[in-house]
C-alpha cells in the first residue's frame, strides 16, 4: 500500500514539474522561449561616459643632485612625510668648499680696493704713501742741505774736508733730485684714480660677488632638502649600494627623491571623442563654479575595490591623437576632501556624469529593440504583445529612460530562444 502511495506521488511531482515547464517554455523542436515581463515604473537613471587615467599630485617634486660628489646615507624613507626645506640627505665635494673659500678672498680684496680709491684724494692709501714718501725724501734734502750750508759758513773753520765737502755738495743734488722724482710721483698718484676706475672696480666687486653667490648655491646644494611638504614617494639612490661603494662619486643631476603632496592630488585622465561631445565644456572649465552646477564624476580604485566622488574641472578643447591613431580628449577630476589611502602614479577608471534623472520611466534594456533610428516594444494588451514605438531619452548601461510611448504601470513582454 505504502508502495503504490510512494510511486503515486512521484507521478504528481513529475507531472507538476512538467505543466510549469510548460507555462515556462513552448516546445519547438527539443528547443524553448524563455518569457519574461517588466512592469513600467519610474526610477532614478544616469547618463556616463567612461574613461581610465591616473592619480597625479598637483604639487610634486622630482628631486635631483645639484652637485657631484660622495652621497651619504638617505635621512628619510620611503612613504615619510617630509616637510618644505627639510634635509634629506649630504653630499661631499671639498673642491666646493676650496672655490668658495678663494673666492670670498677675491671679493674681500676688491671691496678693499674699491673702498679705498673711493675715499677722498688724500686718504686713499696709494696717495698716503705716496706723500710719505715725498716727506721722506723732503727730509732727506732739508737735512743734506742745512748741513751743506753749515759747514760752507764756516769756510776755513769747516770739519769737513775739501773732498768731502764736495760729495756732501753731489749728496744735496741727489737728494734734490729725489725730492723732485717724489714731488712727481704724489702728483700723478693724486691724479690717477678716475671715475672710469671707480666704474670698473665697482664692476669687478659685482661680477666676484655674483660668482661668490654661484659656488654658496652650489655648496648650499650639498645638503638635499625638499622644496615641498609631502611625502616622499621614491627613495633613488640605494642605501645598501652606499655601504658597499661608499666612495663612489656620483655626477651633478642624479635623480635622488620624488616628493609629492598628495592632499592635492586629482584624476588625468582620457575619454573618447563621442563621450566628449556629451559633455559641456564651458560649464566644466568655468573656474570657481558653485559646486551646483559641478560636473560630477566617481573614480574607481580597481585595486582597492573603492569608489571616489569627485567633479571634473577640465576637459580639453581639442583631441589628441593615440598612437592607435584613436582621437581623445584629456579631462581632469578633482577630489572635495584630499582622498586618504591613495599615492601619486595609482591607475584608475572612471565614469562622468552627463545628466541625472530621479523620477523618470524606466525601462531595461533587454526589452527594448532597436532598428536603426527607432526603438520597440511588446506591450501586453488584453493579454496579448503587441508591438509599440517608444521614443526613448538618456541611458545608462542597464536602462533606457522613456519619453513617449508607454505610461507608469504598462507591462511589456520580452522573450528569447533557449536550448
Amino acid at each position: 500500500m505504502r508502495t503504490a502511495f510512494r510511486i503515486l506521488l512521484v507521478v504528481v511531482i513529475v507531472g507538476g514539474a512538467f505543466a510549469i515547464y510548460r507555462l515556462l517554455f513552448r516546445s519547438n523542436g527539443g528547443s524553448g522561449t524563455v518569457v519574461s515581463t517588466y512592469k513600467v515604473a519610474r526610477g532614478r537613471i544616469e547618463q556616463t561616459v567612461q574613461g581610465t587615467g591616473g592619480l597625479e599630485s598637483a604639487t610634486s617634486a622630482a628631486i635631483a643632485s645639484k652637485v657631484a660628489g660622495t652621497y651619504a646615507e638617505p635621512l628619510v624613507t620611503e612613504g615619510q612625510q617630509v616637510e618644505a626645506d627639510q634635509l634629506l640627505m649630504r653630499i661631499a665635494n671639498d673642491e666646493i668648499d676650496t672655490a668658495v673659500n678663494l673666492k670670498e678672498t677675491e671679493v674681500d680684496r676688491l671691496k678693499k680696493q674699491l673702498e679705498d680709491i673711493s675715499k677722498p684724494v688724500d686718504e686713499r692709501s696709494d696717495v698716503k704713501k705716496a706723500k710719505a714718501s715725498l716727506d721722506r725724501a723732503q727730509n732727506d734734502y732739508d737735512t743734506l742741505k742745512r748741513k751743506l750750508d753749515d759747514e760752507v759758513a764756516k769756510g776755513a773753520a769747516s770739519s769737513l774736508s775739501p773732498r768731502d765737502l764736495e760729495k756732501l755738495r753731489t749728496d744735496v743734488d741727489f737728494a734734490a733730485r729725489d725730492l723732485e722724482l717724489a714731488t712727481d710721483a704724489y702728483e700723478d698718484t693724486r691724479k690717477s684714480v678716475t671715475d672710469a676706475d671707480k666704474r670698473e672696480a665697482q664692476e669687478k666687486v659685482t661680477q666676484a660677488e655674483a660668482e661668490l653667490k654661484r659656488l654658496r648655491e652650489e655648496a648650499a646644494g650639498r645638503e638635499v632638502r625638499s622644496p615641498i611638504k609631502g611625502t616622499v614617494l621614491k627613495v633613488l639612490v640605494e642605501p645598501e649600494g652606499l655601504k658597499v661603494d661608499p666612495d663612489k662619486e656620483y655626477p651633478k643631476d642624479t635623480p635622488l627623491f620624488v616628493v609629492a603632496d598628495l592632499s592635492s592630488l586629482f584624476v588625468r585622465g582620457w575619454i573618447y571623442q563621442s563621450d566628449a561631445a556629451l559633455l559641456d565644456g564651458d560649464r566644466i572649465n568655468k573656474p570657481n563654479a558653485p559646486e551646483a552646477d559641478r560636473v560630477k564624476a566617481r573614480v574607481q580604485l580597481s585595486s582597492q575595490g573603492r569608489v571616489l566622488d569627485g567633479w571634473v574641472t577640465y576637459l580639453s578643447l581639442t583631441p589628441t591623437e593615440s598612437a592607435s591613431g584613436v582621437r581623445q580628449y584629456e579631462v581632469k577630476i578633482t577630489f572635495p576632501a584630499p582622498p586618504q589611502g591613495v599615492t601619486d602614479g595609482l591607475q584608475v577608471s572612471f565614469e562622468i556624469v552627463v545628466e541625472r534623472l530621479d523620477d523618470a520611466l524606466v525601462l531595461p534594456v533587454k526589452y527594448v529593440e532597436l532598428v536603426g533610428p527607432s526603438a520597440f516594444v511588446q506591450k501586453l494588451e488584453g493579454g496579448r504583445p503587441v508591438r509599440t514605438e517608444v521614443r526613448l531619452g538618456i541611458s545608462d548601461n542597464n536602462s533606457y529612460q522613456v519619453l513617449d510611448g508607454l505610461n507608469e504601470g504598462d507591462v511589456i513582454r520580452w522573450e528569447t530562444v533557449s536550448r
